[in-house]
Parts: structure tokens; sequence; C-alpha cells
């Protein structure tokens, strides 16, 4: 008999979420000041819309929420 490892529910990415603490808030503007230029995987902090750059646009994606 083989055994299936239950897999946790991941919270899907909340666009604006800049620091990943689950709301769209003023400190997602600070995540994007501290890490802005940084890139690397999509949904690094700092990188409220997802593409993997920390950028203006970021600042963008916190101010539509």
């Amino acid at each position: 008999m083989y055994s299936v490892p239950e897999l946790a529910d991941t919270p899907e990415p909340l666009y604006g979420d800049a620091n990943h603490d689950g709301m769209v808030s003023a400190d997602d503007y600070a995540s994007i000041q501290i890490h802005f230029g940084d890139t690397g995987d999509i949904g690094i902090l700092g990188d409220a819309n997802w593409d993997g750059v920390v950028s203006a646009d970021d600042y963008a994606a916190v101010g539509t929420r």
C-alpha cells in the first residue's frame, strides 16, 4: 500500500501585498522602498505585482488596492 502525503494549502498571492502579510497596507510601500531594484523569483519581498522585479510598477500595484 502506498501513502500519498497531503499538501498544505498555499494561499493565493494577493496583488499589491509587497511584504507578504496577507493584506495591502502602507507597510507594503516600505517593503518596496527597502527592496527597490531587487530582481529574482516571482513574489520576492517588495514585488507587489508578482513580476520578479521591485520597481515603480509595484508602487502602482499597491495604490490600486
